[in-house]
């Protein structure tokens, strides 16, 4: 529970709060956080910052443009290699008391492209990270910051500002517009406060932040700040808006009571969302806007504005597996540092180098299954005149059948090579004596029990292959003769 100055608790809703209005869809991740420290903010809410807006213009909020403000804020992705530089991006990091802040390591995973980095306030340092998965993620780097650690109650007292400031950053960090309804509302509201805190920058801050609390209602219909006058006609109006309304209104406010403020525009993520785990899913529903106040020895500090009267409904939390499932992703070590963006890899190109690959291993094999049967067809042919006299028949009668195969006679399925080639003997009359020797053989002749002489056979092949070349065209025995499995049809 949170407690005003005067001691009473106040429920904490923190209602969805995208930097731009529009309807709520399903949320989507758009980062993945990883804690190397353990740390648990003590107002239940993690901030990452990406940009601020402290230099008022004459009619609204930007971004600072002199170089002199916003130090600590960086403008840019950090870099490794060469390019890299001490800090990782040149980041001015505001002096902080180590009795009220800790360092906070953590690691920043981008899932969607960003503009310019975020990190956990306070950042001190960022530099270049290897990308550990950049099918999941776009980029990695490292983020070590200044985390305030106490309760926001130990901040009583504490001057506003930095005194080490000159005197064009304090004015910058304290214009307000010239309209004096500024001040005399947030005179009138910290007139509310008891005698003892009237005078303190905390407690008139929390105090503004209440009041808007109470009388603001939250609301995504409202239009984004386009005009010059928008905060006015909302903080004098209806006080309809969402956080950009309620974090410009808190930094006009305090700024007119002479303390330094900012609006921070980021991600704020409940603290319960992590698990227990060490890592956090950011959700593009997590986008905010809040307000923050300088306090000597700690920086700046978040005034965020949660009003009590909302008509949106709280963004779903993380889906636990899938930020697990990240979480594991993201701690796998990189192969190298990248200080550019690392391109998602595409599932359809994934696919195409997948085919790719398939496609050259089966060219692969059809090569090497085409030399194979290649060369059992000339082991094949040439069985009539090498080998063991042994098996001399059988090879002579297995190439007379390779010479009918390469001319398109091919036994019928089921047919044995015997039924076969006695089926082809009225056609070719060579076939007929070198199946009856091939049956006698297989069958066994008690009358003729040696083997027919190797001149015999050979010249029975021979007259089989001039059949052959008589019966059919060139053009058909050459197309045979080239085709390296017409012998399996017979084999």
């Amino acid at each position: 529970m949170e407690q005003d100055p005067n001691g009473k608790e106040k429920p904490r809703q923190k209602p969805p709060e995208p930097e731009d209005k529009g309807e709520q869809g399903q949320p989507k991740p758009v980062a993945l956080v990883l804690f190397h420290d353990d740390f648990t903010p003590t107002d239940g809410f993690y901030y990452f910052r990406q940009k601020t807006m402290s230099m008022f213009n004459g009619a609204r909020l930007v971004p600072d443009t002199t170089g002199l403000a916003d130090r600590d804020v960086p403008s840019r992705f950090p870099a490794a290699g060469p390019e890299a530089q001490p800090g990782g991006v040149g980041i001015v990091p505001e002096p902080t008391d180590s009795s009220l802040t800790r360092t906070v390591r953590t690691t920043v995973n981008l899932i969607i492209a960003h503009p310019l980095p975020i990190g956990l306030i306070n950042p001190t340092r960022m530099e270049a990270s290897g990308n550990p998965d950049p099918y999941h993620f776009v980029r990695a780097y490292k983020v070590e910051s200044a985390a305030f650690i106490g309760d926001l109650s130990t901040l009583m007292g504490r001057r506003a500002g930095n005194p080490l400031w000159s005197r064009q950053v304090w004015s910058h960090y304290t214009r307000t517009p010239e309209d004096p309804r500024y001040r005399r509302l947030a005179t009138e509201i910290v007139g509310r406060l008891q005698e003892q805190y009237r005078e303190d920058p905390l407690a008139q801050a929390v105090m503004v932040k209440l009041w808007l609390e109470t009388e603001g209602t939250y609301s995504l219909s409202q239009r984004i700040l386009d005009s010059d006058d928008a905060v006015a006609r909302f903080l004098f109006g209806d006080k309809v808006g969402y956080c950009v309304h309620f974090a410009h209104a808190a930094t006009h406010l305090v700024r007119s009571l002479g303390i330094p403020a900012r609006v921070a525009t980021g991600y704020a993520a409940d603290a319960r969302y992590r698990f227990e785990g060490s890592a956090l899913l950011l959700q593009d529903a997590n986008s905010h806007a809040w307000c923050e106040i300088y306090l000597e020895g700690v920086g700046w500090v978040p005034l965020d504005v949660s009003p009590q009267r909302t008509d949106a409904r709280p963004p779903p939390p993380p889906d636990a597996d899938l930020q697990r499932m990240l979480g594991q992703l993201a701690r796998k070590e990189a192969p190298s540092q990248e200080g550019r963006p690392q391109a998602k890899r595409d599932l359809n190109a994934l696919a195409r180098k997948a085919l790719a690959v398939l496609a050259r291993g089966a060219g692969i094999l059809l090569v090497l299954g085409i030399l194979a049967a290649g060369v059992g067809k000339v082991v094949r042919r040439l069985g009539p005149y090498v080998g063991p006299e042994s098996t001399r028949t059988l090879r002579t009668f297995r190439a007379a059948l390779d010479c009918l195969a390469d001319v398109g006679v091919l036994r019928p399925f089921g047919d044995t090579r015997e039924r076969f080639a006695r089926d082809q003997g009225n056609r070719f009359e060579a076939l007929a004596p070198l199946t009856e020797f091939r049956m006698r053989e297989a069958l066994g002749d008690p009358r003729n029990p040696s083997p027919p002489e190797a001149r015999e056979l050979l010249e029975h092949y021979r007259n089989l292959a001039r059949q052959i070349r008589r019966s059919t065209p060139f053009w058909r025995r050459l197309l045979g003769l080239l085709n390296p499995f017409s012998w399996l049809f017979v084999r």
